[in-house]
């Protein structure tokens, strides 16, 4: 239950980066996670922003010695995790567009 409160919202864009878990998280990751979960897809970074973001592009000077703190274990669960999170759908059901609300507000408007 507290997975489920905790993906609505970040869902509707109510999350922090604050405590003991994002003590280690260098800030241009922050960044580029905040940029990643805005709501508003007008601003919300393009899969070509994130592959040029600086955070990306200089991986190979980030801090290791903070994912070694954290031990590989650690790091694989959390991959994981993301991993399964980016992979869960919720099935939407689709009807004949004729049969939403809009159109028989409009059709009956029209006649």
């Amino acid at each position: 239950k507290q997975w489920y409160q905790r993906r609505v919202r970040v869902g509707k864009g109510e999350f922090d980066m604050t405590g003991r878990l994002w003590d280690s998280i260098s800030e241009g990751a922050k960044e580029l996670i905040r940029s990643m979960l805005d709501v508003d897809p007008r601003r919300r970074i393009t899969a070509q922003k994130i592959l040029s973001h600086s955070w990306v592009t200089n991986r190979d000077k980030l801090n290791a010695s903070k994912l070694e703190r954290r031990g590989k274990n650690s790091i694989k669960k959390m991959v994981e995790a993301t991993f399964s999170a980016l992979n869960i759908t919720t099935p939407v059901e689709l009807a004949p567009v004729q049969n939403s609300r809009l159109a028989r507000r409009r059709k009956q408007r029209n006649v």
